[in-house]
């Protein structure tokens, strides 16, 4: 993040916002010191200015697994699927090797990743 920031590029972090539904926000993210606890135990600059998901260039993407395919295993409540469905900026899906599987099968809400990136390979879907 600070090697981006000196870069002059903006780096945004997620955050659960407490709605209702909860949804996932891009939030500016500019020092450490701005990270608080989350309602997940997650350190998130809750308080920091929104950044609109259509400014976003790259989207780096969590998962448990991830399949060729570009679909992710998640822990199932579905705020990534959500947040990307509104997506134009590139999604990054950084796994280990060992959580990687040919085909994960998609549910109708799932939204895939782009590419996914391991230390071994790295891969684009068409």
């Amino acid at each position: 993040a600070d090697w981006l920031r000196r870069q002059g590029k903006l780096v945004a972090l997620p955050v659960i916002a407490c709605t209702d539904p909860p949804k996932l926000e891009a939030r500016r993210f500019d020092d450490p010191s701005q990270l608080e606890r989350g309602p997940w135990g997650l350190q998130e600059p809750r308080t920091a200015p929104l950044v609109p998901p259509e400014t976003l260039d790259v989207v780096l993407v969590p998962a448990l697994g991830v399949g060729r395919n570009g679909y992710r295993i998640g822990y199932g409540k579905g705020y990534y699927d959500t947040f990307l469905r509104e997506l134009s900026a590139c999604t990054i899906c950084p796994v280990y090797m060992e959580c990687l599987v040919d085909v994960v099968p998609p549910e109708p809400h799932d939204v895939p990743v782009q590419v996914v990136v391991t230390e071994q390979e790295v891969i684009r879907r068409s």
